[in-house]
């Protein structure tokens, strides 16, 4: 987690602390330039899910980036690093509220987050609104760095398109499983994780022999797990 956290700090001070230099620069990013003058702070807003049954995420990602501020004497380049703590709660609305509670004065050089994929598609507008820059360590919806109007986001971690190749691949050359099953739930998330190791699966080779859709509040599988058991695939994604 240190090594993330320092990844996601330095990704937004490096990308634009040229502005900090005392003579006149040509400024060419089509984002605009930072102007962070001598005395002044870096100021980096966290966008986190700090509360609801995702804090836990939220709360490890905090201290990662807590830790790689330390590791660096909490200062770049000569200034101080304050961070601005905001919840998302992994909630869309929750997560744009935040934001729009800035000062629109407060001279933001970028935002750490989101953790929720929903959370970021919804806040990418008024991001691009304000030129922010936006590293997120864990949205992984694929649409989000594929428009055009996204040229403001970035992330640390691959789309979940690509976990769910890496996984069938694993599962038919790693595991030699020939025949599997796949559990989903209605989400976006999920449908696309699920589609994307079917086909990917069946490309190598494999059969998908069981399909099933459950609900996120769904607690009594054992109908499904007995029909799942009766056709004996050899491993369940899910």
């Amino acid at each position: 987690m240190n090594a993330k956290g320092s990844r996601l700090v330095l990704g937004l001070a490096l990308l634009w602390l040229v502005s900090c230099r005392a003579d006149p620069i040509n400024c060419d990013d089509p984002l605009g330039c930072a102007v962070i003058r001598p005395g002044n702070p870096i100021q980096i807003v966290t966008l986190l899910p700090m509360s609801g049954e995702t804090a836990v995420w939220g709360q490890d990602l905090s201290r990662g980036i807590n830790l790689a501020l330390s590791s660096r004497g909490g200062e770049l380049l000569d200034h101080d690093i304050e961070l601005i703590p905001l919840d998302s709660g992994c909630d869309p609305a929750t997560g744009l509220n935040a934001l729009q509670s800035i000062d629109e004065e407060t001279p933001i050089l970028g935002i750490i987050g989101p953790a929720c994929s929903d959370v970021a598609q919804t806040i990418l507008t008024f991001v691009n609104r304000n030129n922010w820059l936006v590293i997120s360590p864990g949205s992984t919806a694929p649409q989000l760095t594929e428009a055009p109007a996204t040229q403001g986001f970035y992330r640390t971690v691959p789309n979940h398109v690509h976990q769910a190749v890496v996984a069938a691949h694993f599962a038919y050359e790693q595991l030699g499983v020939r025949q599997t099953a796949v559990f989903q739930d209605s989400s976006s998330f999920n449908t696309l994780l699920a589609r994307q190791f079917s086909e990917t699966f069946a490309q190598l080779g494999g059969d998908v022999i069981y399909q099933a859709t459950v609900t996120t509040d769904q607690t009594k599988l054992a109908d499904l797990l007995a029909e799942t058991a009766n056709i004996a695939p050899e491993l369940i994604y899910l």
